[in-house]
């Protein structure tokens, strides 16, 4: 006899919730709302008719301490009457073996899940629904793709997709396609069912002129990459003009060293060099002199062979030594005011509230955190990165991460400057204030970003940017994300909130 699976009476369904629910049926569905506002509650809610039919639930989360979150999440909303379990990585083999004998409502990482999946087959067709938590990156060869692909295309099992934004509507189209997905349920803060459980946010660009000494770095990076890219024009790799330009010429180039053309070579170690300016470029526009410096030191000191023809190649033009020259001025303006922004903002919040400060790269996260500590009255400041190593950086361990968020939420802190990691479904606790070092051109971020504030009382969102340069489009492409419900069309059809 199936056992009755019931929800927590202390959990109460807010009305758009309940409204998601009816609206995705009983399709797989791409759920769409942005973060904070309990996406993992309306997955629990549509677990509710598989479990009591006798079926297995299976919610996948893309990191360990992610899992682990959700899995504690939809414990406390089945308050006990389904048994939760959850298996990563980390869960030796003969452990998981067991625990994929006694469940209802499996949690566990993707490439785990594909392993034991892909290992016990049987199982697969007792699931009645799986959910993809942060389905946005169910795209190219990722493990959710794989997963999806081992159910077929004749399955019963129904899919949902969760996401904060599904980026851009070719990406929505893919994320449908890979996981089966036949219908978009969105929600936005501009939805009327949403705005009584959220507070207003303000956003507020600040735009801040550059110090000449990167203006000067700038314009050297921007002749020897014109440079380059007449080289390459010359070479017939003609039409650059970004990065995706260069990666699909490094393709090109690959394939014409394979077919034994020797100019591919030519080609190779000049659309490398491109990339590897062009990261220069925009440390000068966005982030400052220290990372710049930094960047340019650890390009010399790299003993790799494809790295030392580049510097070869760089150190061939003159625009190279005046670089360095620039670099090595003791003259030389080194001051940042994005650092000084950053400590003016967060000591006037000192002592009213929490703040999180965003950065797209860890050095540059590093320098903010001791400047922050150094310079700032009334702040304290720590880092947040991922387990990953960056080059010689070193990553945070699981536990390192777990002790900041702890820390942060009993206030041992004030101050927490966040990578990307930051931004993804981890439970950091709400903020009033959110700073972005620079202007990110994803909405997937942006909306993670943005929803770290105004859940329980009005919140600011700060965008530091340059006065020209690359963050004045990725700034008008994340304001445009944070202030639109943007509509998305799906392959069958699309229901919005504000339909109702």
């Amino acid at each position: 006899m199936t056992e009755i699976v019931t929800l927590s009476q202390d959990f109460k369904p807010r009305d758009y919730q309940k409204r998601i629910v009816d609206d995705a049926g009983s399709e797989s569905a791409l759920i769409v709302l942005p973060t904070g506002l309990g996406k993992t509650a309306i997955a629990a809610m549509l677990m509710v008719k598989h479990l009591n039919e006798g079926k297995l639930a299976l919610f996948l989360a893309p990191t360990k301490p992610l899992a682990e979150q959700q899995a504690k999440a939809i414990d406390d909303i089945f308050a006990g009457t389904a048994k939760v379990k959850i298996a990563t990585g980390e869960t030796p083999p003969e452990k998981r073996r067991n625990l994929w004998t006694d469940f209802m409502i499996m949690v566990c990482t993707p490439q785990t899940a594909f392993n034991d999946l892909s290992a016990f087959p049987s199982i697969i067709h007792n699931f009645g629904i799986v959910v993809f938590d942060e389905a946005h990156r169910a795209t190219g060869e990722h493990s959710y793709v794989s997963i999806r692909r081992l159910f077929g295309s004749d399955t019963k099992t129904r899919f949902i997709g969760l996401t904060a934004s599904p980026g851009s509507e070719e990406m929505e189209a893919e994320i449908m396609e890979n996981l089966g997905l036949s219908l978009t349920v969105r929600g936005s803060f501009a939805d009327a069912q949403i705005r009584k459980y959220t507070h207003r946010v303000d956003i507020e660009a600040i735009r801040l002129r550059r110090p000449e000494t990167l203006e000067r770095a700038r314009f050297i990076l921007d002749s020897i990459y014109a440079r380059i890219i007449s080289e390459l024009k010359d070479l017939g790799y003609s039409g650059i003009s970004g990065r995706k330009d260069i990666l699909k010429g490094i393709r090109e180039a690959s394939g014409a060293i394979g077919s034994g053309d020797a100019s591919g070579f030519t080609a190779m170690n000049l659309l490398v060099t491109a990339l590897r300016i062009d990261y220069a470029r925009e440390y000068a526009e966005t982030q400052g002199f220290d990372q710049l410096n930094a960047y340019i030191r650890e390009l010399l000191d790299d003993e790799t062979p494809s790295v030392r023809k580049s510097i070869a190649k760089l150190n061939s033009m003159d625009e190279m030594a005046g670089l360095l020259d620039l670099l090595n001025d003791p003259a030389s303006d080194r001051s940042n005011p994005k650092l000084v922004t950053i400590c003016r903002l967060c000591s006037e919040q000192a002592g009213r509230s929490r703040v999180i400060v965003f950065a797209h790269y860890r050095n540059t996260g590093e320098i903010v955190t001791s400047y922050l500590n150094s310079n700032c009255p009334g702040v304290t400041a720590r880092a947040f990165f991922g387990q990953g190593p960056r080059g010689r950086e070193k990553g945070m361990s699981q536990k390192d991460q777990a002790a900041v968020i702890d820390a942060f939420r009993k206030g041992e802190f004030n101050v927490l400057v966040a990578t990307s990691v930051g931004e993804e479904g981890l439970d950091i606790p709400d903020t009033d204030l959110i700073i972005f070092y620079e202007p990110v051109p994803s909405e997937i971020r942006t909306i993670q970003r943005r929803g770290r504030t105004g859940r329980f009382r009005p919140g600011s969102v700060k965008i530091l940017m340059f006065q020209d340069g690359r963050e004045i489009p990725y700034y008008y492409m994340s304001v445009k994300s944070i202030t639109s419900g943007k509509k998305v069309s799906a392959k069958k059809k699309r229901v919005s909130l504000d339909d109702f």
